[in-house]
């Protein structure tokens, strides 16, 4: 730039850091944008939860690997005592409300996945109308049948 010699390039931090530098990839098993692209979805979560939401809050999370609303369910399910150390600075009464809020969320999810399932092999069925034998009202009997069983199971719930 200034017609003097430099023995880094431009645009490149001078380190031996491996993790700094011309296309080494960091030694870790997620890109560090992606960590916080997942904890900013989480403090947004918690912000509209009403939940303690700071970087202060949440770095203890980010350090168990509880990156994400569904993570936190999956330990608050497991009674895992990881989610203890990464609600570490939470009050007792947010950890709870914490692990409610994401136990409800992630089981309503869950239960629209099923239902979402179960209404695209329904549409499957249907489709498959014309290839197999068919009863009065021009399904097949064993697309009745199974209709019939995911409805039941649909009422379950």
């Amino acid at each position: 730039k200034y017609d003097v010699a430099c023995p880094v390039p431009e645009g490149m931090v001078a380190s031996n850091n491996p993790v700094h530098g011309g296309g080494a990839r960091p030694p870790l098993t997620r890109r560090m944008s992606g960590i916080f692209r997942d904890m900013r979805r989480v403090a947004h979560w918690m912000q509209t939860k009403g939940l303690p939401h700071n970087r202060q809050a949440l770095t203890p999370m980010a350090v168990h690997g509880v990156t994400s609303i569904k993570r936190l369910a999956e330990l608050a399910l497991n009674r895992d005592p990881i989610l203890d150390s990464a609600l570490a600075r939470f009050t007792a009464g947010d950890q709870e409300r914490a692990k409610a809020l994401a136990t409800e969320e992630f089981k309503e999810q869950v239960w629209q996945e099923w239902r979402e399932q179960a209404q695209r092999k329904e549409r499957e069925l249907e489709q498959e109308a014309p290839l197999m034998g068919t009863i009065s009202e021009g399904r097949p009997v064993a697309a009745v049948k199974k209709k019939s069983r995911i409805a039941r199971w649909l009422r379950i719930k």
